[in-house]
């Protein structure tokens, strides 16, 4: 959480207002109209923001994100995991650990100088180029 005030925005990236904790207390009912209308209110004590009042929308809108970029992640990984359990896949492991280190240099000399990347299966396809040449 971001210590200084400056750093707290509402989700339309306008700097929260600021607060100390004792104003709050007394200021409750004008904070609680600044979050329900889209604003961010950060709330200080001894210098530092300790809180962040926001509109449900907001938190809502928040909380949904953490969320989706979770399960987003998770499918990608699943998806990763799925591609590395094909017969492809498998083989393409067996001949990278039956690669010699000539052939694994070859190849990714070979991957570095067409510009491809760590591609899976590149090294693979290169290092049996070499070991034929």
């Amino acid at each position: 959480m971001a210590d200084s005030p400056q750093q707290i925005r509402d989700l339309r990236g306008r700097i929260a207002e600021v607060v100390r904790a004792t104003d709050a207390k007394n200021e409750m009912g004008k904070l609680l109209e600044i979050a329900a209308s889209g604003g961010a209110v950060a709330i200080t004590r001894y210098g530092r923001v300790r809180a962040v009042l926001l509109s449900a929308d907001q938190y809502g809108a928040m909380a949904k994100n953490e969320d989706s970029d979770l399960d987003r992640l998770t499918r990608e990984f699943n998806q990763r995991v799925v591609r590395m359990n094909t017969p492809g896949a498998r083989r393409a492991a067996e001949a990278l650990l039956e690669s010699t280190p000539q052939e694994l240099g070859g190849a990714a000399v070979s991957a570095a100088s067409r510009g491809r990347g760590t591609r899976a299966g590149a090294g693979r396809n290169s290092a049996r180029r070499v070991a034929a040449g």
